[in-house]
C-alpha cells in the first residue's frame, strides 16, 4: 500500500539482514520513491515504536537523515537553512527527539567511527542526525547536549572519547545555543579538545569568519580599544574557538616585527624602532663611503599590538589556557615573544621593553603555577628560531625572566625525568 505498514517497515529495518549493503541501498531507494505520507508514517513509526523492535541502527539513522529536507547526508552548514514546519514537526516533539537522539547515540557507540569523528568534512551519519536535530533550535541543542552528558556519566575509554568528540562537534556548530554556564559542560568540552586538539583546529564553526575579522581588526596599527575589548570578551566566553586562531595571531605578530624599509612608515608613538649597539656600519658603494644600518626581524615592533595579544590571551580562563591551549599553539606564541624580547634586549631601545616584559613575567608566573610539569618541559625544549642558545631556559635567563639558580634547577629536573 502507498501508505505502508508496520509489517513492511519492520521487515525493511530489522537487524541482521544480509547482505547489509543491499538492504542499506534499498532503504535509500525507498526514501526516493515512497510518497510523502508514506515516508512521514514510517518515520513516525520508527520514532514512536521502533525502540521496542530490534532495528538496524545504521539503516534507521540513514533513513531519518535521507527523509529530512536535506538532499545530501554530509552538509557543510547547519545554520540558517530554511525548513518547512510540517517537515520538522518530528524534531519539535520531546518524545520523538528523545527517540531520534537515542538511535544516533546508540549507533555512535556501536561502531568504530573514530576517523570520521575527527574529520573536518566526512561526518558519520549518527553525528549528522544529531546536528539536524540541533539545527531546529536552542532547546533541541540543549536536549542533545544533555543526552550526551547523561551518557558520559556512565561511559569510559573509547566510548567516552567518542561522546566527547560528539559534544565538541555540537558546540562547534552551535556555540551560541550551548549552556556554557554549566561547569560540567565546560569541563567536558575542554577534555574533548585535549584528546583531539589537532583535529579541532580544522573543524568548521559559524564563528570562524567573524573571529578572523575580529583578530585582524584588533591586531592592526589602527585598532581601537573597543575592538580589542570585543576580542577579550570573546576570549572569556568562547576560549576554545578563539584559541583556534593562535596560528593567525602568531602570523600577525611575526609580520609586525619585520624590519621596516625606508619607504615604510608607522605611527611613531606606538612603534619601537631599535638601533644596534655598535651603531651604523661603514660601507663603500661605487667608490663612495656610506653609513649602513643593518636590520632584521625584531628590530622594530608595534607595542600596542603585542600588548593587546597578551591582554586577549590572558582573558582565557586559566584551566583552558594552561591546559588544552598548550596543545593548540600557546608555546609557539610564547616562543615569538621570547625571540622579540631577546633581540630587543641587544639594542639601544631595550629600555622600552619594561612594560612588555612586566606583562610577560606575570604570564610566565601563571604558567608555572597552573601547570608546573608542562612549564618545566617547555623550559627544557628548544626555540627553533634561537637554536644557537640551546634550551628555552637559556633564553629566559638571558632575558631576565628566570635566575641562574632556576635554570639549574630545571636542568636537574630534566635529567631526573630522562633517567626515569
Amino acid at each position: 500500500a502507498s501508505s505502508g505498514s508496520p509489517k513492511l517497515w519492520k521487515t525493511l529495518f530489522t537487524e541482521g539482514q544480509k547482505p547489509s549493503f543491499l538492504w542499506e541501498n534499498l532503504v535509500s531507494r525507498c526514501c526516493q520513491i515512497w510518497s510523502h505520507s508514506h515516508v512521514v508514517s514510517c518515520r513516525l513509526w520508527i520514532l514512536s515504536e521502533g525502540s521496542e523492535e530490534k532495528l538496524d541502527l545504521v539503516k534507521v539513522v540513514r533513513f531519518l537523515i535521507n527523509s529530512s529536507t536535506f538532499n545530501a547526508v554530509n552538509v557543510e552548514s547547519f545554520v540558517d537553512i530554511p525548513m518547512a514546519l510540517d517537515e520538522s514537526a518530528w524534531g519539535r516533539s520531546e518524545d520523538t527527539v528523545r527517540s531520534a537522539t537515542k538511535f544516533a547515540l546508540d549507533c555512535l557507540l556501536r561502531f568504530d567511527y573514530e576517523r570520521k569523528l575527527r574529520s573536518r568534512n566526512e561526518l558519520p551519519d549518527c553525528i549528522v542526525l544529531l546536528l539536524l536535530i540541533a539545527r531546529l533550535g536552542r532547546k533541541q541543542v540543549q536536549f542533545v547536549s544533555g543526552s550526551i552528558m547523561d551518557r558520559l556519566r556512565n561511559e569510559e575509554g573509547d566510548n567516552r572519547n567518542w561522546l566527547l568528540l560528539s559534544l565538541l562537534r555540537l558546540y562547534a556548530c552551535f556555540p551560541f545555543s550551548m549552556n556554557l554556564g554549566a561547569v560540567a559542560l565546560r569541563t567536558n568540552l575542554k577534555e574533548a579538545v585535549e584528546i583531539c586538539a589537532n583535529d579541532w583546529l580544522s573543524w568548521r564553526s559559524p564563528m570562524d569568519d567573524s573571529l578572523q575579522d575580529m583578530v585582524e581588526a584588533s591586531l592592526s596599527i589602527n585598532s581601537s580599544p573597543r575592538s580589542v575589548q570585543s576580542l577579550v570578551d570573546t576570549a572569556k566566553k568562547h576560549p576554545l574557538l578563539l584559541l583556534r586562531k593562535l596560528d593567525r595571531i602568531i602570523y600577525l605578530l611575526e609580520r609586525d616585527a619585520l624590519a621596516l624599509g625606508s619607504a615604510v612608515t608607522k605611527d611613531e608613538s606606538s612603534v619601537v624602532v631599535g638601533k644596534s649597539l655598535d651603531g651604523s656600519l661603514s660601507a663603500v658603494v661605487q667608490g663612495k663611503p656610506l653609513k649602513v644600518d643593518v636590520k632584521h626581524w625584531g628590530y622594530n615592533y608595534t607595542e600596542t599590538i603585542w600588548m593587546a595579544v597578551l591582554d586577549v590571551v590572558s582573558a582565557v580562563p586559566n584551566e583552558v589556557l594552561f591546559g588544552c591551549a598548550l596543545k593548540m599553539g600557546l608555546t609557539d606564541l610564547l616562543d615569538a615573544y621570547l625571540r622579540l624580547v631577546f633581540i630587543q634586549s641587544q639594542l639601544r631601545t631595550s629600555d622600552r621593553l619594561s612594560k612588555l616584559k612586566g606583562r610577560l613575567t606575570e604570564f610566565f608566573e601563571l604558567f608555572k603555577t597552573n601547570n608546573e610539569k608542562t612549564w618545566d618541559t617547555w623550559l627544557s625544549s628548544s626555540n627553533c628560531d634561537l637554536s644557537s642558545l640551546g634550551a628555552i631556559r637559556n633564553v629566559m635567563m638571558s632575558c631576565g625572566f628566570i635566575t641562574h639558580e632556576q635554570a639549574l634547577e630545571n636542568v636537574k629536573k630534566a635529567h631526573k625525568s630522562e633517567s626515569e
